[in-house]
């Protein structure tokens, strides 16, 4: 959607109509990505169930992407014709865009005069810099900190009593994770599963699989988000997302949160840009997702007090794991 939005701006700026058909243009590239992409979602389903998974892997997939890319910028510009058609206006489909070299009339750039040379020759820096960074960046040795297992995570914590278990499909090795930590706290009468997944490298291939993602997958509905502030002591205080899902008449409260090379970051994008500065401040990209599930007994108030009583108690033991 973000790259169709872009060419549909760049489109709409050319194009010669009125403000609120190009205004149209613009907006209407978010229905066009949304309805094509669940149309190559269908198609490569239906691929797969003829064909095999292989009609979803390597090429196959970036082909069928591309193609179906390709026909939204197709539809947009069908629209242009459409308005072009309703409006009465440019007979020709090519007289209807002003194309942007048209703008500016320079015979060459000498004749650039100073104040106009300027923003060129800025621009040209900032891109040798970004470029002479990114090289330099790419071959230096990440540092991966030291760290103790998962296996070694404390079970008691003070009335808790956790039971481990592990991922049944092989999980780990699909969302590339270096370590993991599946724990199901037990206290009286209530449940909490806890959730840790860790990488010691995020430059390629491992991307924290948001719970936003894969709650909808395993048939929960998300009725309520928000952010819940944690106080761990009175030095350290969070925040973390809030979920509140629900499948039938079963609910659930889940927290969830980045940590993150010291960092306590509630959703992705605190979490992209914190790993864009510490990948060259400090070149580290190390972190983990951390997840807490209870069921919702009685009350949503009980099971927020659950969840944090054992956020405060497990969080003191997090260094020894994922390194700050």
């Amino acid at each position: 959607m973000y790259p169709m939005m872009t060419l549909s701006l760049m489109i709409a700026y050319m194009y010669k109509g009125p403000f609120w058909a190009r205004v149209m243009l613009f907006l209407s590239s978010v229905p066009i990505s949304i309805v094509m992409n669940s149309a190559r979602i269908a198609i490569v389903a239906i691929l797969v169930n003829h064909y095999g998974n292989e009609a979803a892997e390597g090429f196959m997939h970036y082909f069928e992407g591309w193609v179906i890319f390709m026909l939204c910028i197709g539809l947009v510009l069908l629209e242009a014709k459409i308005l072009n058609k309703l409006l009465g206006i440019h007979p020709r489909f090519a007289d209807s865009f002003d194309y942007l070299e048209t703008r500016h009339q320079y015979e060459d750039a000498s004749s650039l005069s100073g104040n106009k040379r300027a923003p060129v020759i800025f621009a040209l820096m900032v891109v040798v810099l970004a470029a002479a960074s990114t090289l330099t960046i790419k071959h230096r040795d990440e540092i991966i900190p030291k760290r103790e297992l998962f296996a070694s995570f404390p079970m008691q914590l003070e009335g808790w009593q956790g039971r481990p278990y592990s991922f049944q499909n092989n999980e780990n090795e699909i969302l590339k994770l270096k370590d993991y930590l599946l724990v199901n706290y037990h206290k009286a009468n209530t449940n909490v599963d806890v959730y840790m997944g860790y990488t010691d490298s995020q430059r390629v291939g491992f991307v924290p699989h948001s719970p936003k993602a894969c709650v909808p997958g395993g048939g929960w509905e998300i009725t309520d988000t928000r952010l819940q502030t944690i106080t761990v002591d009175s030095q350290h205080t969070f925040q973390v997302t809030r979920l509140l899902i629900s499948k039938g008449e079963t609910k659930q409260l889940m927290y969830y949160w980045f940590h993150q090379r010291g960092r306590d970051l509630s959703n992705e994008f605190p979490m992209k840009f914190a790993l864009l500065y510490d990948a060259v401040k400090i070149n580290r990209t190390d972190g983990a997702i951390v997840r807490f599930t209870t069921p919702i007994y009685h009350s949503e108030t009980e099971a927020d007090v659950t969840l944090t009583e054992l956020i405060r108690l497990s969080y003191p033991h997090f260094s020894r794991f994922i390194p700050n």
